[in-house]
């Protein structure tokens, strides 16, 4: 076994353990996999270090071996799916930044036990040809954008399914609302439709088809929904304090975590400001800033107990694929060809509807889901 070799396995797996560590800082908001990037990282770091260290027949193995078992990890995350770590439970897309790694690990595996067959090796051109090797492949990687699957859009299937995560609430307000028109109508003092139809708090919306009764409850309830949160949560503590858990979605960059009080999932109080079922945060570089408020109707309910309140302007929706943790507090998985994958039992949620506490581009009912994209406002299911 010649040193040159040797150190050609050494640079190999450290240029893995450099896209690992980069890898870990392209999926901020999962904690998860930002441990496991950086122990993968430094788990190659040191066996860079012991291979040219101390290049004994153990190190050399144990290098080889270690760099295969997180290739074959990479592979079943991309064709199976790894059941207990619930961030890869769901098959991802093959990305440069992950395949860049797998490629280093096994020219590295490969390489260190190639070593223990070399007699003699004067020559340092192995080491040379394959530091480049590794040079190239660890800058590819490490310039490269992580890229998730559809599935993980769900968390982009969990964050964007489970965007919903629940069952609730949903038609005193509406009453009230109705109430209020007709009193306006007394008066004369009721804007007139063509004025509400442009009203800014509708921005992104189609109002077309809204009448004028319905154009006054809808800008109710988003002005009684807004204030009702700038009043009474200041951020994720206060939200916490009021009596909302998690359900365990948001773990990603980008994507977005629900917060349910679950004394309002059943307490007979629908679009109440007051008694919001669901607060929704996005969930970016790290911080979490509230965006939306979601009510939900009672637990049992279904699209067919949808109330009107602003025709097609209030989109609501419901999820029939996610699964729950025996507590029904938090995900633990979504319906994959049939099953529950990882885990939990599947629950269908009852309707939501979402509102924006700031101006969207799809409305201030949009679905979660449309965030950056197009304008289809809602979910798989709408009303």
């Amino acid at each position: 076994m010649r040193a040159p070799v040797v150190q050609a396995a050494a640079a190999l797996t450290a240029a893995a353990g450099l896209v690992h560590a980069t890898a870990a800082g392209t999926h901020a908001g999962d904690t998860t996999l930002i441990w496991l990037f950086t122990l993968t990282g430094i788990m190659q770091a040191s066996l860079a270090v012991g291979l040219v260290a101390r290049p004994t027949r153990l190190v050399v193995v144990g290098s080889a071996v270690a760099n295969l078992a997180v290739a074959g990890a990479w592979v079943a995350s991309r064709t199976v799916g790894i059941g207990f770590v619930a961030s890869l439970a769901t098959v991802e897309r093959v990305g440069l930044q992950d395949l860049a790694a797998t490629l280093l690990e096994v020219a590295a595996a490969a390489t260190a036990l190639a070593s223990l067959a070399v007699r003699d090796a004067r020559s340092r051109k192995p080491l040379a040809i394959l530091s480049v090797a590794a040079l190239a492949g660890a800058l590819a990687g490490m310039s490269a954008p992580h890229e998730h699957s559809s599935s993980h859009a769900h968390e982009h299937g969990h964050e964007s399914d489970a965007d919903s995560a629940v069952a609730g609430e949903a038609h005193d307000h509406a009453d009230q609302g109705h109430d209020e028109t007709s009193e306006h109508d007394e008066t004369g003092e009721h804007e007139d439709a063509s004025g509400l139809a442009v009203d800014a708090i509708f921005a992104g919306a189609d109002t077309s088809g809204a009448t004028e009764e319905e154009l006054s409850v809808a800008k109710s309830l988003i002005e009684d929904t807004r204030t009702a949160i700038a009043t009474q949560f200041s951020g994720e503590a206060a939200v916490i304090e009021a009596g909302y858990q998690s359900i365990g979605d948001g773990r990603r960059d980008g994507s977005f975590e629900h917060f349910v009080n679950h004394d309002y999932m059943n307490d007979g109080v629908e679009l109440d400001p007051d008694h919001i079922e669901s607060l929704v945060f996005e969930v970016s570089g790290g911080e979490k800033r509230l965006v939306s408020a979601m009510y939900i109707l009672e637990r049992g309910t279904s699209m067919a107990d949808v109330p009107e309140l602003a025709g097609d302007l209030t989109t609501w929706h419901d999820h029939q694929n996610l699964c729950w943790d025996d507590t029904r507090t938090e995900l633990a998985g979504a319906l994959v060809n049939g099953e529950c994958m990882p885990g939990g039992t599947l629950r269908e949620t009852a309707p939501m509807l979402h509102v924006w506490l700031e101006d969207h581009e799809c409305g201030p009912f949009s679905g979660i889901e449309n965030h950056g994209g197009g304008c289809v406002a809602g979910h798989d299911n709408e009303h």
